[in-house]
């Protein structure tokens, strides 16, 4: 096997590449604190203005997941399919906030943005 003691290469590269990822993650319109009944400012004009707590009794705005027909999730609502509360989205959020990137892997229903603004709602204790 390789030392990666006496090579640490292999965790230079790793670091490189979580950085390049962190730089893919979107910037929020503001470094406001985020409330869970607030109107938040994502920097994103179709979610702007609204709270965490309307969003999640919105409409999702892209697939929930890839290649679903649309006809099974458009206009429809997001408690359709989901039991979303404040409890239940801050335990989800607490996960975005201890793996930024994580935010990337998959393109949620109401934008990266809505997940970036998770995150920072559950840095900031979810209130």
């Amino acid at each position: 096997g390789r030392n990666v003691a006496a090579n640490p290469s292999g965790a230079d590269d790793a670091q490189l590449s979580l950085d390049m990822l962190r730089q893919k993650i979107p910037r929020l319109a503001s470094d406001e604190p985020i409330f869970f009944d607030h109107p938040v400012d994502f920097g994103d004009p179709e979610i702007d203005g609204k709270s965490i707590a309307e969003l999640i009794k919105g409409k999702p705005r892209f697939s929930p997941v890839e290649g679903l027909d649309k006809s099974v999730w458009e206009g429809k609502h997001c408690d359709g399919c989901h039991e979303w509360n404040e409890a239940r989205l801050c335990e989800q959020s607490k996960n975005f906030a201890a793996n930024d990137v994580s935010v990337l892997r998959l393109q949620h229903p109401l934008g990266t943005r809505f997940k970036v603004a998770l995150a920072k709602w559950a840095q900031g204790g979810c209130k």
